[in-house]
């Protein structure tokens, strides 16, 4: 049965990737998630203005603003959002994404289901 949380949860999604954009997209909106996908870190930055997400799942390595530039950015604008990076070197990189604010790392080598479920734990969380 689907919780309340996710039937209404709105989940930014940022990556240069048209193929991964589109694959992200389509789990999460099969997970009953409302979807929207920027390309930029700064698309995102823009929108965070006027939009609010349950969680953002967010490329480290973007074009301009990188990912953990986008994230310190977006958690100083909104302190109580959920960033989730997605990264082709988790390991590497959760380190300095923790310290960041983020609320995990998820590897592009892992499975969908590990995003989907970083996404519900986000969710989840008060």
């Amino acid at each position: 049965m689907e919780t309340p949380a996710r039937a209404t949860a709105n989940i930014a999604v940022v990556d240069d990737d048209p193929l991964v954009s589109l694959l992200m997209n389509r789990v999460l909106t099969r997970a009953g998630y409302t979807v929207t996908v920027y390309q930029s870190g700064e698309q995102l930055l823009d929108a965070l203005d006027t939009t609010d997400y349950g969680a953002v799942c967010l490329d480290m390595s973007l074009p301009g603003l990188n990912g953990l530039q986008v994230l310190t950015r977006a958690v100083a604008l909104k302190p109580a959002l959920r960033v989730i990076l997605f990264s082709a070197a988790a390991d590497d990189a959760l380190q300095d994404a923790c310290s960041a604010g983020a609320f995990a790392v998820v590897s592009k080598a892992g499975s969908w289901d590990d995003l989907r479920e970083a996404v519900a734990r986000a969710l989840a969380t008060p």
